[in-house]
């Protein structure tokens, strides 16, 4: 993973990220993986982080209501009977804080992919330094 340096308020950034984590955890099936990856586009200055779970997913008809507060699909709530349903919509206001985007792509049955995508980021400048200081180190660990 690449450092790059992005204007964020770093709580919110870390809620945002650590709730989808959670969720991919949450919601994934029994001795299934969470792959988190990131990809940077120095071209454009632009970088994403993605996080995807094996697990339940979510129907289609339920993707654009996901971010909404309180809601939860029947089928979320049978795999997670402690869920608020609020979750995802502390993820929304943190994204829209911050200018950042949030696509999400799922197939029931086999899993679902959240990507956060900074639209405007910066590179650390080399200093001499060993290891550059950044706002955000990408690797998640």
């Amino acid at each position: 993973m690449e450092n790059f340096i992005c204007k964020v308020i770093p709580d919110q950034l870390e809620i945002l990220i650590e709730n989808i984590i959670t969720n991919a955890i949450t919601y994934s099936h029994q001795n299934t993986s969470i792959e988190i990856s990131s990809k940077v586009d120095r071209n454009n200055l632009r970088a994403n982080i993605t996080i995807t779970d094996h697990g339940i997913g979510i129907e289609e008809k339920d993707l654009p209501n996901i971010f909404n507060e309180y809601f939860y699909s029947p089928r979320a709530a049978l795999h997670n009977k402690a869920t608020s349903g609020i979750g995802l919509s502390i993820v929304k206001i943190a994204a829209e804080n911050n200018q950042l985007r949030i696509k999400v792509t799922s197939e029931p049955g086999v899993g679902t992919t959240f990507t956060v995508v900074f639209d405007t980021i910066e590179f650390p400048v080399a200093t001499g330094c060993a290891t550059p200081i950044t706002l955000i180190n990408t690797s998640l660990s």
